[in-house]
């Protein structure tokens, strides 16, 4: 299992500090592209440098396609000024301003700001606030690097890629609806939820830890699981190679076909093979 020991030591890489205090070119948004309607108020942001990392701290969903670079923020009149944009080094960085705490107990329409987001591609991902992400289409890229650290859920319809690596952590939600890549790290931790269906052509490596769950629908030549404390998974595989290794008092559920497996666990796990 030495992919799981490289796994279990590279926490994602520091890219997605949810802390940069880096000197940022801000940009915030600009009166005259404001257009109010009845309900919210939608505000054109300006793209001043090329991104290939969003980083969201703040209460903002987001909805992602890929195309030409366009930013939308959509919410209502006095939610829409405590939004704050920042542009460091290929990084777009969402978040509130310092006084939103204070000045959102004064409001009465609380609901998160909504922010459509294009950009021709898209590597790294790091939710690290109580906003969600959603993909619309296609994603397409060499590297997709996402990093779930709060109680976000991020919902991606359909990527394809060479290298994907996931982690989920704290109380945060993942649905892939379909991925199709060469090979994939996935860490789940804290009491996340995570939902996959996912085409390897290399491997899939898996680790879960604290009281996480993970459902994956999976088809690669090899896949590895190492699951770890309470968490829970249940795999629905297609592969030649399986390596199964639980302990503490994980729990698993494995179904399908392997040709070849090697499965082992310690003394309190569970593991329930359907194999054919």
């Amino acid at each position: 299992m030495k992919r799981h020991h490289i796994l279990l030591s590279a926490v994602l890489i520091v890219i997605f500090a949810c802390n940069n205090t880096t000197e940022k070119k801000e940009n915030l948004y600009k009166l005259q592209d404001k257009h109010v309607n009845n309900k919210d108020t939608t505000i054109n942001i300006p793209c001043i440098e090329p991104f290939i990392q969003i980083t969201s701290i703040g209460n903002v969903d987001i909805e992602y396609s890929q195309g030409e670079y366009n930013i939308q923020a959509v919410g209502s009149q006095e939610v829409i000024p405590l939004l704050e944009t920042s542009f460091d080094s290929g990084i777009l960085t969402i978040g509130m301003k310092n006084e939103t705490v204070v000045e959102l107990s004064t409001i009465k329409n609380k609901q998160n700001i909504r922010l459509l987001i294009t950009s021709p591609e898209l590597k790294y991902l790091a939710l690290c606030g109580n906003g969600n992400f959603e993909s619309n289409g296609i994603i397409e890229t060499e590297l997709f690097q996402v990093g779930n650290f709060a109680s976000g859920i991020i919902t991606i319809d359909s990527l394809k890629c060479n290298i994907f690596k996931f982690e989920n952590n704290d109380i945060g939600k993942a649905i892939f609806k379909n991925v199709e890549c060469k090979t994939t790290n996935i860490s789940t931790f804290g009491t996340s939820k995570t939902d996959i269906t996912i085409k390897a052509q290399k491997d899939i490596s898996v680790y879960t830890g604290g009281e996480s769950t993970i459902a994956m629908n999976a088809k690669t030549n090899r896949l590895e699981i190492l699951a770890n404390n309470n968490s829970k998974g249940e795999f629905d595989i297609k592969c030649a190679n399986l390596e199964v290794f639980a302990k503490n008092q994980s729990s698993l559920s494995l179904k399908g076909a392997t040709k070849n497996k090697k499965i082992s666990k310690d003394y309190g796990c569970k593991i329930e093979t359907f194999l054919n």
